[in-house]
């Protein structure tokens, strides 16, 4: 069988760790952002309920009525912009709602700006469309937004800049200082759009929503494709329901894609993820709080334990830790530990625990741990990778 280039040219995280999502029995698998918690009983009940009721067959392409409104809502809570819910398209996950953007507006060797690090299938996906990644890297160690950078990156064939924020994988939230610099910035350039990535905009340690560009000016926000879903804040990733809101025109190409690929998003899903936007959000709360307590237990353990150095995350689920002051040096076998790859190939024999790779986000000579294990678990899993690390024989320069 002959393949088309445009599936043989991807690489994906899976396939360099097919066994991402495995659970296998003595491994603490700290590898995917997949929430574990069950979602919240108010959002189960409605999920049965929509099946015994009858809500199994297909709906409008865009999405239940009910649910945009419920979408246009929340955003209009959350940053004070109004949408009305005929520019809200709902797919199947935020992953979708992306993908199709770019399909739409992506034409060959257009240029997309991906901002490092980035969450790794932005990447793949701007292959797919027929575009050219250009990663900007931002002052070294300093994940704040990069306005000067992504300046100094823009041209003529830039189309697109890849926001995301809350980060994954670093927990950076972007200031609305930051991101008004990037709208003016962006006068210039009106032929640039921004996808603005705020699936993890209600996981802040703070208690505050993250900052969206499209709240900052009337001229953001018709730049700004705003994306977001249920998957994170409600622990619903198998549901499949994220959203885009933009502009009619947009709305439009993203239903034709929709249509040909998967007609709509599921039905039953669609009616959970309305009980989750309308409904009571006590869980929501707990779930920051476990995520802000299990990020200052990692931070505090690895700074303190091993060489690794983790910097304050102020939202998501995720750890972002610097671990070149162990690249360069040696196992008790003898073997190099030059890279983060090899350096997550180590944790997983040694310590039989999974953690990501920064080079997979931009980033060489990072490790991302997730942070969504039970808190017995995770602190084995810390115990673990503290044992594992003492035992490398360092570079001379982290001695």
């Amino acid at each position: 069988m002959r393949f088309a280039p445009r599936a043989e040219g991807l690489f994906t995280t899976v396939d360099r760790y097919p066994e991402l999502f495995s659970r296998a029995a003595g491994t603490i698998n700290l590898g995917p952002g997949d929430p574990r918690s069950p979602v919240p009983a108010h959002v189960a009940a409605a999920t049965a309920r929509a099946a015994a009721d009858g809500h199994t067959g297909y709906t409008p392409v865009t999405g239940i009525r009910a649910l945009r409104e419920a979408v246009a809502a929340q955003v209009s809570d959350r940053h004070g912009v109004d949408y009305d819910p005929d520019h809200v398209c709902v797919g199947n996950g935020s992953k979708q709602m992306i993908i199709n953007t770019l399909l739409a507006t992506v034409g060959d060797g257009d240029e997309v700006l991906l901002l490092a690090p980035y969450y790794p299938v932005y990447y793949q996906m701007v292959l797919l469309a027929g575009g050219r990644p250009v990663v900007v890297d931002g002052p070294d160690g300093d994940y704040r937004l990069p306005v000067a950078q992504i300046g100094a990156a823009l041209t003529p064939r830039t189309v697109w800049i890849m926001l995301n924020s809350p980060n994954n994988p670093t927990g950076t939230v972007y200031s609305r200082a930051e991101l008004a610099a990037l709208d003016t910035l962006l006068a210039d350039h009106p032929a640039v759009n921004v996808i603005s990535d705020q699936v993890y905009e209600q996981l802040t340690f703070d208690g505050t929503t993250a900052p969206c560009l499209a709240s900052v000016s009337p001229r953001a926000r018709e730049r700004t494709v705003v994306v977001s879903g249920v998957s994170k804040a409600y622990g619903m990733t198998g549901y499949r329901i994220g959203w885009a809101l933009g502009p009619p025109e947009l709305i439009g190409h993203l239903a034709r894609l929709q249509f040909i690929t998967t007609s709509c998003a599921s039905s039953i899903s669609q009616h959970a993820a309305i009980a989750a936007l309308t409904g009571p959000q006590d869980s929501l709360t707990e779930t920051v709080q476990r995520y802000r307590a299990a990020a200052e237990l990692t931070r505090s353990t690895l700074n303190a334990g091993t060489h690794l150095r983790v910097l304050p995350a102020a939202a998501g689920m995720y750890a972002f830790a610097d671990c070149t002051a162990y690249l360069g040096g040696r196992d008790l076998a003898g073997t190099p530990i030059e890279t983060d790859l090899d350096l997550v190939q180590y944790l997983k024999r040694e310590a039989r625990v999974l953690v990501m790779p920064g080079t997979l986000f931009g980033s060489p000579g990072r490790l991302r741990i997730t942070l969504v294990a039970e808190e017995t678990e995770l602190g084995e899993a810390l115990r673990r990778l503290t044992a594992a690390l003492s035992l490398l024989r360092e570079p001379p320069e982290a001695r």
